[in-house]
């Protein structure tokens, strides 16, 4: 099924990284339900994501979305490839010391999601 890895509802949110919350970046807590009084286990899968505490810490985000926020950060709603690295490395620093490999992520998710498309400069 398409659907399932169909990614157009990402053009829906006009402000995809406002309706994360506002500490997006900095933290992804896990959800918690209300009435339970008992503080989240401290195993490392539990503990919130944050870049700038653990850099060495890989996100919690695929690389679609990493590349929806860079495009929806920019003030004219799109970037060159290069610039779409520099983003992603200035708000992760993980991918400072990652395998090269993650860059043709990026390319990968740019020439063949539907919802990315290529302009001329």
């Amino acid at each position: 099924d398409e659907e399932l890895t169909n990614l157009n509802w990402l053009h829906e949110s006009k402000n995809l990284l406002k309706s994360f919350g506002d500490s997006v970046l900095r933290s992804v807590s896990p959800v918690q339900d209300i009435g339970d009084d008992t503080p989240p286990s401290p195993a490392q899968s539990d503990m919130p994501y944050d870049a700038k505490q653990n850099p060495n810490c890989k996100p919690p985000y695929s690389f679609s979305c990493l590349i929806f926020m860079a495009i929806e950060d920019s003030p004219t709603k799109r970037l060159p490839v290069k610039d779409i690295y520099n983003w992603i490395l200035e708000h992760f620093p993980y991918f400072a010391n990652a395998p090269t490999g993650w860059k043709n992520s990026v390319r990968h998710n740019l020439s063949l999601n539907k919802c990315f498309k290529k302009v001329d400069k």
